[in-house]
């Protein structure tokens, strides 16, 4: 399958090479933020939250880029 080029304006690119550093919280900030609560046998809950594994790519591809993540 031939890769297919996204073509990125010259101003676009130019205000994109002006990002430094990446600050944010992820739970709803990447991801829809979902939890999960399951029943436990003790009558207590256990909090799960879903993460997609394309918000992991997304921030390994700015850091690759020279973005700082935190």
């Amino acid at each position: 399958m031939p890769k297919t080029e996204t073509k990125i304006s010259a101003s676009v690119r130019k205000r994109a090479n002006q990002i430094k550093v990446l600050l944010m919280d992820v739970d709803g900030t990447i991801t829809p933020g979902t939890v999960l609560l399951l029943s436990q046998p003790d009558g207590t809950a256990l909090e799960i939250k879903t993460f997609d594994a394309h918000d992991g790519q997304g921030l390994s591809l700015a850091r690759t880029a020279g973005i700082r993540t935190e």
